[in-house]
């Protein structure tokens, strides 16, 4: 029977599910192997696609839906406070290959994407796949678990994208609908001081073609330094509405393998391979 109920909003610091992007090399996945109060000692990565290989962490290592499904078994019933899942347009290929799969199973058919079949019948599939993967993801919370999903960022290669639409790496509408089903998207992004040394900051703030935003009343419409203390101390002394005065002005984007401060407090490494 339906019933009209009072609803009062949490305060301080709450578990959340968290969709991180930005460029390669800007620290996302050093920054989630220690967000937590304890550090990296708190986190726990799985890894799809070999992106922690230079960062000291806690990991499991996938390469398959099944496997997946195992590691975040696992990380459900651990001591981890944060999970963080790395990367999740990887995900999606995989969500993409099993439905090519299953549709040629069941429609006898010899189709090798998902474009390829009729009616969008096959984007449709993966794409739902994907959506009903990250709202599983909500159980963490009632354990008092974060999750954080880290995707990499779509660059505009068509002439109807802007210079500075800032997407996450997925096909079509899909990173807007994701959006509604996490409780926050933010854009990482390095910005140059006045003494020329680049620091991480992560913005909840939507720049026209940006992608971000937040449910979280005290993170909402902020840019902030990408740490976990700041964030952490915006959710526990924060208030809603309040703005960092600095940094709300359309950020400057910078492009990967340069030093970065920030952080964990490291400098970000120059290296042949591709980091997120």
């Amino acid at each position: 029977m339906l019933q009209v109920e009072t609803n009062a909003p949490q305060a301080g610091w709450r578990p959340f599910v968290l969709l991180l992007y930005g460029m390669p090399k800007v620290g996302k996945t050093t920054m989630a192997a220690s967000f937590h109060p304890s550090g990296s000692k708190g986190s726990l990565i799985i890894d799809t696609e070999d992106g922690s290989d230079e960062v000291a962490c806690n990991r499991i290592k996938v390469k398959t839906l099944e496997e997946l499904s195992q590691a975040l078994n696992l990380a459900y019933k651990s001591e981890f406070g944060t999970i963080a899942v790395d990367t999740l347009d990887r995900i999606y290929h995989w969500t993409e290959l099993e439905t090519v799969k299953s549709l040629n199973a069941k429609y006898n058919t010899r189709h090798t994407a998902v474009e390829e079949f009729s009616y969008g019948l096959g984007t449709a599939v993966a794409r739902n796949q994907l959506l009903a993967f990250i709202n599983k993801l909500s159980v963490f919370k009632s354990v008092g678990k974060c999750v954080l999903l880290i995707s990499h960022q779509r660059q505009a290669t068509i002439e109807t994208e802007s210079e500075k639409s800032r997407t996450v790496d997925l096909p079509g509408k899909l990173s807007r609908m994701i959006a509604a089903s996490v409780d926050a998207i933010g854009l990482v992004y390095v910005k140059m001081d006045n003494n020329g040394r680049l620091h991480r900051y992560i913005s909840f703030k939507p720049y026209g073609q940006v992608d971000a935003g937040c449910r979280l009343r005290e993170l909402a419409g902020k840019d902030l330094p990408f740490t976990f203390n700041a964030i952490h101390d915006a959710l526990v002394n924060g208030k809603e509405g309040d703005t960092d005065e600095q940094h709300t002005q359309e950020p400057d984007f910078v492009g990967a393998g340069l030093q970065v401060s920030g952080g964990n407090g490291h400098s970000g490494r120059k290296s042949g391979r591709t980091h997120s």
